[in-house]
């Protein structure tokens, strides 16, 4: 798997970046997008309207969605799936508290109990 960070939406004083590993195929498949699009390296794969970091996946999938006509959507589940998938995995909820970016524990097992999604 492959490290890319996880940006948030402004640097503040509190927001701090995240690496989430995601699968080879993934990799290859952006690799391959921004091949397409003749992008170079230091291209982003998800630029925002002035080409810097848009920093939010979740607005960026929202907007994706609506332009393809999903409604009522509920993106923020892609972290409770995550979530789960790394707890079915056995990954400890330690780290999958430090992948989703949580301070407290008790967040990650309310995600993990299905109450916060």
């Amino acid at each position: 798997m492959a490290e890319f960070p996880a940006q948030g939406q402004e640097q503040e004083e509190t927001a701090k970046d995240r690496f989430i590993p995601i699968p080879a195929k993934l990799v290859w498949k952006l690799k391959d997008r921004m091949w397409q699009r003749n992008d170079q390296p230091h291209d982003l794969v998800f630029p925002n309207g002035e080409g810097k970091p848009d920093g939010h996946l979740l607005r960026k999938l929202k907007a994706i969605a609506t332009k393809a006509g999903v409604e009522s959507t509920e993106l923020h589940r892609f972290r409770k799936t995550y979530a789960d998938t790394l707890h079915e995995e056995g990954v400890s909820v330690n780290t999958i508290r430090i992948r989703l970016g949580h301070e407290s524990l008790d967040v990650t097992l309310a995600y993990l109990r299905g109450k916060d999604g």
